[in-house]
């Protein structure tokens, strides 16, 4: 794989698109943990939800 810079280039964009789905996602379970305090979790909750599915569908599939 490390010889193929397209293919690489891929899986780091692969990469990087997990890793700020899943940081979106423990932002959303902080601010459960917190308690919600600035009424922002309906918000960050959806995006977490959305991007997650997203990039999970657009990773399976590039794969």
């Amino acid at each position: 794989i490390a010889e193929f810079q397209g293919l690489r280039f891929m899986v780091a964009d692969m990469a990087m698109r997990i890793e700020a789905a899943r940081t979106l996602v423990y932002r959303a379970c902080s601010m459960i943990d917190a308690g919600d305090p600035k009424g922002e979790l309906t918000t960050v909750g959806a995006m977490a939800k959305c991007l997650a599915s997203d990039t999970a569908m657009s990773v399976t599939t590039d794969a």
